[in-house]
């Protein structure tokens, strides 16, 4: 989303007792082009408590964030104002689609069930077995995601960040 990360920071704990699990981690991103991010995950035991994906956004004049993947609604506010404004779940979902469907029209036979946790995933998976498209995300994005995985590793295992090595075609 941000372009390629340069260096980054982890520290992870096992805090719930589930042996070789860590079940908290905190990285910190530098970016290549200068922005800077943070990633927390917490596995926790709270049953009541329910499992989700907050993401925020900050930018110079820009806040926005969302709690519910693609599912909306997304909050935001716009330069010094204190207005808060929303987009509805709704409104989230039929732009969603409206584009994917846009990206990927093979895909309209399950436009109803996009919603479904997996459900475009899978689609595309088989989708690309049949060769109507590429692999998405192609195989590629899944090895840089696995050398910052082990980056993280490595950090947390040092105590220091880890520059990670940019490809010349990034």
């Amino acid at each position: 989303m941000f372009g390629p990360i340069a260096s980054l920071f982890c520290r992870i704990r096992n805090l719930n007792g589930a042996d070789g699990v860590e079940d908290f981690g905190a990285t910190e991103f530098e970016f290549a082009a200068g922005f800077h991010g943070q990633l927390t995950s917490v596995w926790h035991r709270m049953i009541g408590r329910p499992s989700n994906r907050r993401l925020e956004v900050f930018a110079e004049n820009l806040f926005a964030a969302s709690d519910f993947d693609t599912l909306g609604p997304i909050t935001f506010q716009r330069g010094s104002s204190a207005n808060v404004e929303t987009i509805s779940d709704i409104e989230v979902m039929a732009r969603f689609s409206e584009k994917l469907l846009r990206e990927r029209p093979y895909l309209a036979p399950i436009k109803d069930y996009f919603a479904i946790p997996y459900a475009i995933e899978d689609a595309i998976f088989v989708a690309a077995l049949k060769g109507i498209c590429d692999p998405a995300p192609p195989f590629s994005a899944g090895v840089s995601a696995q050398r910052l995985v082990e980056a993280a590793y490595a950090s947390a295992r040092s105590g220091n960040a880890v520059t990670i090595r940019i490809p010349s075609n990034s």
